[in-house]
This record gives C-alpha cells, sequence and structure tokens, in this order.
C-alpha cells in the first residue's frame, strides 16, 4: 500500500480545519496532548465531508461524517470529540480563561472526559476485532485511568482521572467540601485528608496547613497526569491503526471499513477559506463566518508520514 495515498492527510489542522471549539481551545491541550491532532488529522478527518470531492468547504456540511460511515466509526468519532470538548472546558477554567468560581466545575468536566475515554477505548477495541484482531490492551477501571508506572501505587496517588474522579464523588456526592482562601488563592483539603472531613465543617477546621493544596497546584498536578495519561494511550493507537492502514493484510479492508475505497488517494486540501466558528457552536451548527486563510494549500508542500514512536 502506498504511503502516499494518505499524504495529503497531513495538511489538515484542528487551527484551520476545525470546528469552532476545535479551532479556539486545540493550542489549550496541542504541547501536552498533540496526538489529538494527529489521531483527528489521520482517522476522523477521512470521515467526514472534508474528503468529498464533492463537497465544498463553503458547505456546512464539510465537517460533519459522511453518509456511508458506519455506527462504530460514528461512535469512535463522537467519544473522541467529547475527549477534546470536556478537555478544554477544564483546561479554560484551571488557567482563568473562563469566570471559575467553584472548582467542582473543574472535576465535572474532567470525568466527564474520562467517561468518554473509557467510552472511547471500548469502542476501539470493538473495532480492532472487526479486523479480527485483539488490539491494543487498555485499562478496563478507572482506578487504572493513570500512567503505567503509577498503577503499583496507591489509590490516592495515582493522580490524574483517579484523584479527578475522587474529588468529584466527594465534591457531588456529599454536602459542599470546605475550602480557604489565603492571599486570594483558593484552597481545598489535601486528597488524603478527604475521607476524614468530607461529613465534617469542624473537623476540615482542625486541618494542619500541610493538610491544604492550593487549587492552582492541584490543577497542575491532574494536568500533567492525565495529559501524560491521554499521550501515552493515543500514541498506542495511533501505531496500532497505522498497521491497518499500511499492511497488505489489512490495507484493503481498512479503506472499505472507513468508507475510502471509492476516494483514494484522499483529495489534497485545496482550500482557500477556512471556518471561524464562535466557541460554543456544536459540529451540528451551521456555520456563521468564513474568512480566508493567509497562504492556500500548496501540492509541492507535502508533510512526510510520522512514523511510530514519533508525533
Amino acid at each position: 500500500m502506498d504511503e502516499y495515498e494518505y499524504a495529503n492527510l497531513e495538511q489538515f489542522s484542528l487551527k484551520i480545519h476545525g470546528d469552532g471549539t476545535e479551532q479556539n481551545s486545540f493550542e489549550l491541550i496541542q504541547a501536552d496532548f498533540p496526538a489529538y491532532e494527529v489521531f483527528w488529522r489521520r482517522y476522523v478527518v477521512p470521515l467526514t465531508n472534508r474528503i468529498s470531492p464533492d463537497v465544498e468547504i463553503t458547505n456546512p456540511n464539510w465537517i460533519r461524517l459522511r453518509s456511508e460511515v458506519n455506527g462504530r466509526l460514528e461512535w469512535m468519532t463522537m467519544c473522541h470529540y467529547s475527549i477534546f470538548h470536556h478537555l478544554v472546558r477544564a483546561k479554560r477554567l484551571m488557567v482563568g480563561l473562563d469566570l471559575m468560581s467553584y472548582p467542582e466545575d473543574v472535576f465535572v468536566f474532567l470525568d466527564a472526559c474520562r467517561e468518554n475515554v473509557q467510552f472511547f477505548f471500548k469502542i476501539m477495541e470493538q473495532i480492532f476485532k472487526d479486523f479480527g484482531l485483539a488490539g491494543p490492551s487498555f485499562p478496563k477501571q478507572p482506578s487504572f485511568f493513570c500512567v503505567k508506572e503509577d498503577h503499583k501505587k496507591a489509590m490516592s496517588e495515582r493522580g490524574g482521572f483517579v484523584r479527578a474522579k475522587e474529588y468529584r464523588n466527594v465534591m457531588i456526592h456529599n454536602p459542599i467540601l470546605v475550602r480557604a482562601i489565603d492571599k486570594e488563592n483558593k484552597q481545598l483539603p489535601h486528597w488524603d485528608a478527604l475521607d476524614t472531613i468530607k461529613n465534617s465543617w469542624r473537623a476540615a477546621e482542625k486541618l494542619t496547613a500541610d493538610k491544604w493544596i492550593s487549587c492552582d497546584d492541584l490543577f497542575e498536578g491532574l494536568w500533567s497526569g492525565i495529559s501524560r495519561f491521554l499521550q501515552s494511550e493515543w500514541q498506542i493507537v495511533i501505531d496500532a491503526l497505522e498497521e491497518l492502514r499500511y499492511k497488505p493484510q489489512y490495507a484493503a479492508k481498512f479503506q472499505k471499513y472507513w468508507a475510502l475505497d471509492k476516494l483514494m488517494p484522499i483529495k489534497a486540501v485545496t482550500v482557500t477559506l477556512r471556518f471561524v466558528l464562535p466557541p460554543a457552536v456544536s459540529p451540528a451548527v451551521s456555520v456563521t463566518a468564513i474568512r480566508p486563510v493567509s497562504e492556500p494549500y500548496s501540492p509541492t508542500a507535502v508533510v512526510p508520514l510520522i512514523k511510530k514512536d514519533t508525533i
């Protein structure tokens, strides 16, 4: 299978060809989770009308799924986009881009992101089974949604999604969790103190200084753990799907499964205009504005295929 049949996909970017939320917020995760865009470019874009020769970029349907895409790939796409949506909503709150008065909102978005990661893993398992393969080994339990080196740690020390879920459960399923303000920096009880004070404000008043943590420090640690976990898992998925794209025994089936068999090689991005959507607009909402791109695509500037173990 000629790798350059897919080479034109490397011209797509969230900044230019994403929907409104992706265009406006992708930079919040790009440095720590670049594999999101790589997966989107190689395995979501081909499912949409972005590669349809008869659908122009000025058409609101350009960013939507093609009608011939199967239900499993639709669900994969929905979960993948939802992961991005919830992750950037949490990140915007963490860094103060959105008004934040209540830290529990961060934990709600992070846990919603985790749930969609779990959905994503399950549907990817089904997709690999359709090819007669076991596919990558994904974590099954939320307690293992952390980098592998943390699996042997105590639950309260696994960080990332595990810790976010713990705070979310305490803050959503109990009375209001006590918090403190120190020099305008909001603080929460340290995670190893949650069980002892979640049902008693008076108990929380007796916590020593080392049993409090600033929201900034807590969020920084959560983000670090979550982004490392996602980047690692997405790289594994990307590498496994690359095998399906190019290995002779799977390549033809991959093209048919992705409904690409009649569209190969994928066309160049002959785009001189881009969508600019308000951040709140969903993928199903029509375009409200169009703005020119500074430089159109050049067919001679083909980005080489990114090989395994790199993003």
